[in-house]
This record gives structure tokens, sequence and C-alpha cells, in this order.
């Protein structure tokens, strides 16, 4: 059993995520990835997953997104990202 949160800043896209996760144990956060220590959301998160955030980022924004996720994640966590190339085709390689 994982304790999943959900974190996102789009009004309209975290309450379609809460649709379609009704029936599941997930909590859902409305938050900046680049303030993420603000957020509330709790520490020590052994897995995250970045589904095309990172790499819609500014420089600076890079930068506290890799501050702040490391502020959360926990010492041994991993992080998984998904990103598109420019001109790239949409899916997994």
């Amino acid at each position: 059993g994982w304790k999943v949160t959900g974190v996102g800043f789009a009004p309209r896209a975290l309450d379609k995520a809460r649709a379609m996760a009704a029936n599941l144990p997930v909590d859902f956060v409305r938050a900046d990835v680049t303030r993420l220590s603000q957020a509330g959301i709790g520490a020590n998160f052994h897995l995250i997953v970045d589904n095309g955030c990172l790499h819609n980022m500014s420089g600076a924004d890079r930068e506290a997104y890799v501050r702040e996720v490391s502020a959360v994640a926990a010492p041994d966590a991993r992080l998984f990202i998904v990103a598109f190339r420019p001109g790239g085709r949409f899916g997994v390689a």
C-alpha cells in the first residue's frame, strides 16, 4: 500500500483527476511545484512522478523545482520524469 498524493496547479486538471480517482485513496493538493515545501504536503516521499512538468519550465523555475522536490523526497527516493522532446512523437520510447 502506497500513500498517494497528487499535486497540480490547474484547478480543472485537479477536478478531472479527482473524478478519475473517485474510488481510490488519493489525496489531491493544489500547489506550485516550485513551492512544494510550503504546500503542507509532507515529506519523505519514496517515489515522485513528474508527468510533463519539468520539461516545460524556465531555468529559474527548474532550479526551484529541483530544490523543492529534493525537500519533500526521502533520502532514497526515486524520481520518474515523463517529458517530451520538442517535435518528438507522443508516447514512451
